[in-house]
C-alpha cells in the first residue's frame, strides 16, 4: 500500500488561513445571519430617518457590531500565534492505511481515519478536521507521491467523505449546503 506524506509550517499567516478555514467551515451560517442583522439595522433605520435619537442609534450599533463579525476568530488564532511565542512549527503527515500519524519537533500522534469529520479543499491547502475547532492543514504542493488528485482519492476512500469547497456567498445555494450536511459527521 502507497503511504502518503505531506507537511505544512505553521507561520503565523498560514495560522490566519488555518483559522478563517476553520470559521469558513463551521460558523458560515452565523456570520452571514449577524452581518444581515448588522445591515437590516443600518438599513432600518436609514429608512426611518435619521431624525430620530433610535435611529442614529440603529445605525450607530448596525456600523460598530459589522466589523466584529470575524472576531471570535481573530481572537483565537491571535492566541494561537502568541503561544507559538514566534517559532515556525513543522508539522509533517505520514497517511498509512488504518490511520495517520502527525508529528513535530515535541511530539508525534496517530489518528484513525473515522475521527475526521469534514474534508476541505482550497487551491493551495487541503484541510482536514477532527472537529468543529481544529484542523489539519495540508500544503498541497508537499504531497507525496502522486500528488493531490491520488491523495485525494485516497484519504476519501479511507473517510468515506467527500471534499468540500471552501463557502462563499457566491458559491452559496442548496445543492452545496445539502453536500456539505452530507459530507459532516455528526459528533
Amino acid at each position: 500500500m502507497i503511504e502518503y506524506k505531506a507537511s505544512i509550517e505553521y507561520t503565523p499567516d498560514k495560522m490566519r488561513l488555518l483559522g478563517a478555514a476553520i470559521d469558513n467551515a463551521f460558523r458560515f451560517g452565523m456570520k452571514i445571519s449577524y452581518g444581515m442583522i448588522c445591515i437590516v439595522m443600518i438599513l432600518y433605520a436609514c429608512y426611518t430617518g435619521l431624525e430620530t435619537p433610535g435611529s442614529m442609534l440603529g445605525v450607530a450599533l448596525g456600523c460598530l457590531l459589522l466589523p466584529s463579525v470575524n472576531a471570535f476568530e481573530r481572537q483565537r488564532t491571535n492566541a494561537a500565534i502568541r503561544r507559538m511565542k514566534g517559532k515556525i512549527v513543522r508539522m509533517d503527515y505520514s497517511f498509512r492505511d488504518h490511520s495517520f500519524l502527525c508529528a513535530t519537533a515535541e511530539e508525534k500522534n496517530e489518528f484513525r481515519y473515522d475521527t475526521l469529520i469534514r474534508l476541505m479543499e482550497t487551491r493551495d491547502f487541503l484541510y482536514m478536521f477532527p472537529n468543529r475547532d481544529q484542523a489539519y492543514m495540508i500544503d498541497v504542493s508537499s504531497i507525496q507521491p502522486s500528488g493531490e488528485k491520488t491523495f485525494k482519492a485516497f484519504i476519501t476512500e479511507k473517510t468515506g467523505l467527500q471534499w468540500t469547497r471552501k463557502m462563499s456567498l457566491l458559491s452559496l445555494d442548496i445543492r452545496t449546503l445539502r453536500f456539505i450536511r452530507e459530507n459532516t459527521r455528526k459528533r
